[in-house]
């Protein structure tokens, strides 16, 4: 595993086509290193997170088929990202729901509004036919815009 990319902590430098990424975010999931990504990344003022499961560290599937209380556990998980990374769930301008079930988007809603009140920013909806893990029944990404 290259040197900036260490495992289970922030990493300092990195290259993307030519980036140059401040910080990047790895966190626990066995997803990550078998996959080859982290979980957020900042670019300048920019942070990015992965597509987030509700996952433990351990990779456990938490409150399977709860779309509410997974959406809530996604929200926990890269708000500790882009915290890491310096920034806060104010700064958070697009978020994207991946969900199983359509017929659920309110119970997703619900936990979004909870943890972002009536803050102005973006939110999308993907609608998927399913997830690696069955127990899944929603994924998160947020973008934020931090100052300096």
């Amino acid at each position: 595993m290259p040197r900036n990319m260490a495992r289970g902590g922030a990493a300092r430098t990195g290259r993307i086509r030519g980036m140059s990424m401040k910080r990047q975010v790895k966190t626990a999931r066995p997803w990550e290193a078998q996959c080859g990504y982290c979980r957020a990344v900042r670019v300048g003022n920019i942070i990015d997170t992965s597509l987030t499961s509700p996952a433990a560290e351990s990779g456990e599937i938490l409150h399977p088929g709860d779309v509410y209380r997974q959406t809530l556990v996604c929200l926990d998980i890269i708000r500790r990202a882009i915290e890491e990374l310096g920034g806060t769930l104010a700064d958070v301008y697009r978020t994207r729901i991946y969900i199983a079930d359509a017929a659920r988007w309110a119970e997703a809603g619900k936990a979004h509004r909870e943890v972002f009140g009536d803050t102005a920013r973006t939110l999308g909806w993907v609608y998927m036919s399913g997830f690696f893990d069955p127990r899944i029944a929603v994924e998160v990404e947020c973008s934020a815009y931090c100052e300096g």
